[in-house]
């Protein structure tokens, strides 16, 4: 099939059930749909479950699209070129939307928009006619549109949607899936947990790096215990730096930082 078919669907996923079900119901509806949630909080993982989901393969087949917005400059040009590839269109250098409209009309889909606030910022240089295309997306009576994005600024018809932070039930189940599924569950992982705000990002990364250094629960207390506002590093040359700070009686993450030396890439 031409354009690209999503990626696949996140195996560790708990306690979205209720929102993944609204999402599914509205992109059924061809609502435009805005995922809305600070770094790390699971709004992709939402959206690919969503992609994935079988009320949805059922209902757009093949026209199932991605398009991660951190991976192209930010510009109405990319940005159209991109819709043109992963739709099939084949339209090179569409310099606006209507030498697409054609091929867009002419079908139900259902396209992601992932990472939008790369390219809606509202300081870069291109944003209203970036702003203009992300609009007039909603606006097409046969696509559904999902955004995801660290920042409120979307088209005034997309459905917004607050991505929340897990379950205590939740968190606990993607720890001790990623750490050890067979692993006592003491309180002490709980007060971890709940020391990282039940925050999906931030627990995949310290039962990931748990694993990969193979601590028991003790030195895992440990550990957390020296190191909690310090860096937690994989063998796979990745660090994961989590800064806390108290607010009343319930620790806040006020920075995440994700850095992958390998790539030079930093997520902020």
């Amino acid at each position: 099939m031409p354009g690209e078919f999503p990626p696949p669907p996140p195996r560790i996923f708990f306690g979205r059930d209720e929102l993944i079900e609204e999402v599914v119901d509205l992109a059924e509806k061809l609502t435009p749909i805005a995922l809305i949630g600070v770094g790390g909080i699971g709004k992709t993982s939402i959206a690919l479950t969503v992609l994935h989901h079988h009320r949805i393969k059922q209902r757009f087949g093949y026209n199932r699209r991605f398009i991660r917005c951190d991976r192209f400059p930010a510009s109405s040009a990319h940005l159209l070129q991109q819709l043109s590839d992963i739709t099939g269109a084949g339209v090179q250098n569409p310099e606006n939307m209507a030498l697409l409209r054609g091929f867009l009309s002419s079908k139900e889909m259902l396209i992601v928009l992932d990472c939008v606030e790369y390219i809606l910022d509202p300081q870069g240089a291109d944003v209203q006619e970036i702003y203009a295309v992300v609009e007039e997306l909603s606006r097409f009576s046969n696509i559904c549109v999902c955004i995801t994005s660290r920042i409120s600024t979307t088209p005034p018809d997309y459905k917004r949607l607050g991505v929340s932070t897990l379950s205590m039930d939740a968190a606990r189940d993607t720890f001790y899936r990623i750490y050890d599924s067979d692993a006592d569950r003491l309180d002490m992982v709980d007060r971890i947990l709940e020391e990282l705000n039940f925050h999906p990002f931030s627990i995949n990364w310290l039962a990931t790096t748990a694993r990969h250094n193979r601590w028991d629960m003790s030195r895992l207390s440990r550990e957390w215990e020296q190191r909690q506002t310090g860096v937690l590093r994989t063998q796979h040359n990745a660090t994961i730096e989590l800064s806390l700070h108290q607010e009343k009686h319930s620790p806040v993450i006020s920075c995440l930082r994700l850095e992958f030396s390998r790539n030079h890439v930093k997520s902020l």
